[in-house]
Order: C-alpha cells, then structure tokens, then sequence
C-alpha cells in the first residue's frame, strides 16, 4: 500500500495528479489550437462511462452488504489516467488526419 509519508506515495500522488492534469488539459489545448472535437468527446463519454459503472458497482455491493474493494472503471482516473490518454490522443489524431485529408470539416464556419 502507498501512503504520502513515505517516498514512494508521494511519488505515486505526484504522478498521478500530473497525469490527471495532463489528462484534462490536452484535450482543451487541442480544441483551441486545432478545434479537435474527438478528444473532447471521447474524455466525457470517458468519464460518464466510467462514473456510472462505478456508481453500479457501489450500489450493488451497498445491496448485497459487501465492501466494494475490487478495482472499478473509475481506475481509469487515478492510477491508470495513461489510458484514457492514450485514447483521447488517438481519437484526436484520427480527427486532425481526416480534417487535413478532407480539407474543412462542415462546423468549421461555427467554430472559427
């Protein structure tokens, strides 16, 4: 177990408050400087995704009487944020390939 008195969980916070920051930032970066769409909507689907599994998986675990200690879908935000990353930049590449290979998407005139 990590706890921020020693070395390792202060590590393992830093990191992982890194990553979420990174995680939320990139996709805002990537809309205003290249009005990528994709990132943006696949980290809320993302999100949503993960919190309503998680939200199940308390409430059937509050129903049953047990303790939810098992790794849940909202992991995906904390110890693993690399993954949803790697999909958020994914999508945005796919997007920023296809806008430049088919000219102008049809929102341009709406976001510029």
């Amino acid at each position: 177990m990590y706890f921020p008195e020693t070395l390792s969980g202060v590590a393992l916070i830093s990191i992982t408050v890194l990553g979420l920051v990174l995680l939320g930032s990139i996709p805002l970066v990537l809309f205003y400087r290249n009005k990528l769409v994709a990132p943006t909507v696949s980290l809320v689907f993302l999100f949503s995704w993960a919190f309503f599994n998680s939200y199940h998986h308390f409430e059937e675990a509050r129903a049953t009487g047990a303790t939810p200690i098992s790794l849940s879908t909202d992991s995906l935000f904390g110890m693993f944020w690399f993954v949803p990353l790697a999909i958020v930049l994914l999508l945005g590449a796919v997007e920023y390939v296809v806008r430049s290979r088919f000219d102008r998407s049809p929102l341009g005139a709406f976001l510029n």
